[in-house]
């Protein structure tokens, strides 16, 4: 719907702050119960603010920083947002504050990019769009990255591109 109201994404003001970029591009178009860039509440993610790795470690990833845009969904859905300027993640929490707050489980990343995009050589990106996080890896690395003992940053990408079937060996709560 932005690109409605905005023209095609790569056309965008990508050297927007990030809470500049996700109030014009994202949240009119949005079911939003709180706006904590409005509110300056912490509803908008876990207490702690840390994200895990299916490794059950710290992913380092401290979503509470004053980086992220964040809102709080009509179904509570949590949602975080962080522009890097030639592209940006959305954090989503499917699960709102409660545990396990785990890539793969509950948390899961998207990435919109202004075009062609490689990141980390992780990522293989072929044009501007909304992208799950590990598209343009091999079916292989996904699948690995979201075993039980793994990072877990890959598994909505793994799932789409298994047509979304959740495989047993899929982590489970």
């Amino acid at each position: 719907m932005g690109e409605l109201d905005y023209g095609e994404i790569e056309n965008w003001d990508w050297n927007l702050s990030t809470k500049d970029f996700f109030n014009k591009y994202f949240v009119p178009y949005l079911s939003i119960t709180e706006n904590c860039e409005v509110n300056q509440t912490s509803a908008c993610w876990n207490d702690s603010g840390t994200i895990y790795y299916l490794n059950g470690n710290d992913s380092r990833q401290v979503i509470k920083s004053n980086s992220y845009a964040k809102v709080k969904l009509v179904d509570g859905t949590l949602l975080a947002f962080q522009n890097q300027s030639e592209h940006a993640h959305f954090y989503i929490d499917t699960n709102g504050k409660r545990r396990p707050n785990m890539y793969g489980k509950d948390i899961f990343v998207v990435t919109i990019t202004k075009g062609v995009f490689k990141e980390n050589n992780r990522h293989d990106i072929s044009h501007a769009g909304l992208w799950l996080y590990g598209t343009g890896m091999s079916l292989d690395v996904m699948k690995s990255n979201c075993k039980n003992h793994s990072e877990g940053l890959l598994c909505a990408a793994y799932l789409y591109f298994n047509n979304w079937q959740i495989p047993q060996d899929y982590p489970r709560y």
